[in-house]
């Protein structure tokens, strides 16, 4: 089994509304990438994915960021940004 990996061509911060640009690397670069918040914390956690962009080939993408919601860090509920590589079978490898 082939690791993949999701690199960032810049820093882990970003305002609402920039791109976020990156490249996954690794072999058979067949799937996609996905970019979405989680709330986590007390009550239901909640998941939303907001941009989905297919990947292959040289394993580049380019998200826009949306406007909301801000990623917070509370006491009693945060919601936090990720991307994540899923494959050709739906299994999210990295994030």
């Amino acid at each position: 089994m082939s690791t993949r990996r999701i690199h960032l061509d810049a820093g882990p911060a970003y305002l609402p509304g920039e791109s976020v640009t990156g490249r996954v690397e690794g072999a058979r670069l067949l799937g996609e990438v996905r970019l979405f918040w989680q709330t986590c914390g007390r009550g239901t956690d909640e998941l939303a994915v907001v941009d989905v962009q297919p990947v292959n080939g040289d394993g580049r993408f380019a998200l826009k960021l949306p406007m909301s919601p801000y990623s917070v860090n509370g006491s009693l509920v945060s919601i936090e940004w990720g991307i994540e590589w899923v494959d050709e079978q739906g299994d999210a490898l990295d994030h």
